[in-house]
């Protein structure tokens, strides 16, 4: 693994529920969530190309450089994420939209013992911890799901960051009977406290919502030429093969021709 400079912070970007989709769909919103991201950044003006950028299964992790604080990234770039999120999902049902898990971390500088390498497992660890798929099922109206560690945390607590509104987090334990030392600190846009979540960091008996179940809806973009350009109609984790969009007919392997 290539360690990462003590002055970068680390971003690592998962999808709630993909790997349950089926392996055509999967892909098609790894595409989308690669524009997404890209819109994103753009955001607080980095290109895809100023972040070193890897991904690893369906995780997508960013190595964003010390020009932006992290308080940009847990407010302008969350932000843009979830403003983005929400207007795509416009097109689509509860089911189908696209949901995303957002774990922030920077390595500690100067910290005894603190490995650049750490951030990243740290980060990872947060990005799937078993609590969090529970605040995506009971927060309809958010599309984001933001976890910092607890140095993030403690760092936007001290600095006062006025776009970072502390109260709006409940703790993250990532042992699951809740006892042990708190890991990370969860938020979701548009909530004043994470829904789905116990003041014991660990996942609410009872959440806030049921599950939606899937319906037919059109909205998973598929990239071609460098440039999102058709739309593919998906029944839950099934996409609906042969039908016509901007010219292009998708046959049964998901893939656009003529």
């Amino acid at each position: 693994m290539t360690a990462i400079s003590a002055q970068y912070s680390v971003v690592i970007i998962g999808a709630d529920g993909l790997g349950a989709r089926a392996e055509v769909v999967r892909s098609a919103l790894l595409r989308e969530i690669r524009e997404i991201v890209a819109l994103a950044l753009a955001s607080i003006r980095l290109r895809p190309e100023d972040v070193i950028a890897t991904e690893r299964g369906d995780l997508f992790q960013l190595e964003v450089p010390p020009t932006v604080s992290p308080g940009r990234l847990a407010s302008t770039f969350v932000d843009a994420l979830n403003a983005e999120l929400a207007a795509r999902a416009a097109g689509r049902g509860p089911a189908d939209a696209i949901r995303l898990t957002v774990a922030l971390h920077r390595a500690a500088e100067g910290a005894a013992g603190q490995q650049p390498a750490g951030a990243v497992h740290l980060a990872e660890a947060l990005v799937n911890a078993s609590a969090l798929p529970a605040v995506h099922k009971a927060a309809p109206r958010g599309y984001v799901v933001l976890v910092v560690s607890a140095q993030i945390y403690e760092l936007f607590s001290q600095s006062g960051y006025r776009r970072v509104d502390t109260a709006a987090f409940l703790p993250l334990r990532l042992d699951s009977e809740g006892s042990g030392q708190v890991t990370g600190w969860v938020t979701v846009p548009g909530y004043s406290a994470p829904p789905g979540m116990d003041d014991k960091g660990t996942r609410a008996a009872k959440p806030d919502r049921e599950e939606t179940a899937p319906g037919r809806s059109a909205g998973v973009l598929v990239q071609g030429n460098g440039r999102v350009e058709n739309l593919v109609n998906v029944q839950g984790d099934q996409v609906i093969h042969g039908d016509l969009v901007f010219g292009h007919r998708v046959d049964e392997t998901g893939s656009a021709r003529r």
